[in-house]
């Protein structure tokens, strides 16, 4: 066996001993580097900005941009056609129409925030046609529990923009193994939750006009719970058992309960006096 030395080859200036190969054998300095390269801030700022254009709930908006288009024009001729009136219940498009109605800029705008960023983390993951039927059923249901517990003239998209809220448990409920950041989820909306309620409350209690129309709240949620579980799609197919269920038991009870509300709207008397108040 033959024991080299570094001696037995001339090294050229820009050559390296290769310390994988025999001691004769040349490379290239640069070929021996790893180069890392740093992560861009460019590309995490590119992949956001994509996610969010890819994101963009079009129908929420384009909704909310027809709200804002009716608060700007209409006049209160329009607003008294639109709004929701007790002893007009037999109008049924007041049911959905006074949805397009809000009392000020301020009640115009928290609505139309709250359901673009609600219908963010649904429409490109559950369907546009979804989450349109779950924010308008919301709002027409949200209509008829208020007519049925609290009669009085009604404006405002709160009771679709609560749909969309409570709609988002279901969708955590069916996805839950697949859902990135599920308690920081879980935890927004019980406060978003807890703050209205904080706040329905303490303007009960300040007899401020126009009064806040909880029922309108409550049953556009509730409305927003079963058909969120009846018609949102589950991703994991080991689960669909779990769909399963919750597609028969939700759309059983959302029929109880909209048969229900009917049958009352029907069989209630129109009252002389009523009180105005906004979703």
């Amino acid at each position: 066996m033959r024991h080299f030395s570094l001696e037995d080859e001339k090294v050229a200036e820009d050559k390296l001993i290769s310390p994988v190969t025999t001691p004769t054998s040349l490379i290239d300095e640069d070929k021996c580097f790893v180069r890392i390269t740093p992560k861009s801030n460019k590309h995490d700022t590119k992949e956001i900005c994509n996610y969010c254009v890819q994101n963009i709930p079009y129908l929420i908006v384009v909704i909310s941009l027809t709200e804002a288009i009716f608060f700007i024009k209409s006049d209160i001729n329009l607003r008294h056609l639109l709004r929701f009136e007790p002893n007009r219940r037999y109008q049924i498009w007041r049911y959905l129409t006074y949805m397009l109605i809000h009392e000020d800029a301020v009640h115009l705008v928290l609505n139309m925030i709250l359901q673009c960023i609600f219908a963010f983390f649904l429409e490109t993951k559950q369907g546009r046609i979804r989450v349109g039927i779950v924010y308008l059923v919301g709002g027409l249901t949200g209509a008829l529990g208020a007519s049925c517990l609290n009669p009085g003239l009604l404006i405002g998209a709160s009771a679709g923009v609560y749909s969309l809220l409570i709609s988002l448990v279901a969708d955590l409920y069916l996805n839950y193994e697949n859902t990135k950041y599920k308690v920081c989820r879980s935890l927004c909306i019980a406060v978003i939750v807890l703050s209205d309620i904080s706040f329905n409350f303490y303007h009960y209690l300040s007899r401020d006009e126009p009064l806040i129309s909880w029922e309108a709240h409550v049953f556009g949620g509730i409305t927003g719970l079963f058909l969120g579980l009846a018609l949102y799609n589950n991703f994991d197919r080991l689960q669909q058992k779990r769909k399963n269920i919750c597609l028969t038991f939700s759309s059983l009870l959302y029929f109880l309960l909209l048969s229900s509300l009917v049958i009352i709207t029907i069989d209630t008397e129109a009252t002389g006096s009523v009180i105005k108040m906004k979703a």
